[in-house]
């Protein structure tokens, strides 16, 4: 068991975040870091909420960082970007978006809520074939170059986007295959939406079951 002794704070070592204070009863000194240390005008309970908050931040952010690993480190074979889509992208970073489509932007809620044979109907696309086609890689670069873009920092993007597109995918995988996982909604299960620990079979929707 231990209890709360006096001292006072001889001195702050900045590099190591510690103290070095001496004893009252004994004049004896000692290293302490901050969390072994209580001051004389923090109440105790203050104090000791402070400590399991603390604890309880640091598990939150270990669960995080497992997390993501476990996404990064995954090697399974994934879609890869499309050409078309690369363009797109790099059509954006010129504020080019009218050169895309003349189609509002849409809003994914809505248009999933349609009915499906509208979903998969080729007029509704958010973008015309007509207008995807003339866009190509070799006419955006030269645009870049002429705009005096840098070179590498294109390449870098090309390879953040692609990193990007790789990474979401592999985190749908990683996501979907939870729920049939103990270990993992053991180990996540603090961290993640209620919905993600649930297979989709045993779903309910707008309050209905299935």
């Amino acid at each position: 068991s231990w209890c709360w002794k006096t001292c006072h704070i001889e001195e702050v070592e900045d590099l190591e975040e510690r103290f070095l204070i001496c004893w009252d009863s004994n004049q004896k000194t000692k290293l302490v870091s901050r969390i072994n240390l209580r001051l004389g005008d923090e109440s105790e309970e203050d104090f000791e909420q402070r400590i399991e908050d603390a604890n309880r931040y640091r598990e939150n952010a270990e669960r995080i960082m497992r997390y993501n690993t476990m996404i990064d480190n995954l090697k399974s074979d994934t879609a890869e970007l499309d050409k078309a889509a690369v363009n797109r992208i790099l059509a954006f970073t010129q504020g080019k978006n009218s050169d895309l489509t003349q189609l509002p932007l849409r809003n994914p809620l809505k248009f999933y809520r349609l009915p499906a044979h509208v979903i998969y109907d080729p007029k509704w696309r958010y973008h015309r074939s007509e207008k995807i086609a003339e866009i190509s890689m070799e006419n955006i670069v030269e645009k870049l170059k002429k705009a005096g873009y840098s070179m590498l920092l294109l390449q870098n993007l090309l390879r953040e986007v692609d990193h990007s597109f790789v990474r979401a995918n592999h985190k749908i995988e990683f996501d979907s295959s939870i729920p049939y996982s103990d270990r993992a909604k053991e180990l996540f299960g603090a961290m993640l939406p209620v919905d993600m620990l649930v297979p989709p079979s045993e779903k309910t929707f707008d309050g209905n079951p299935d």
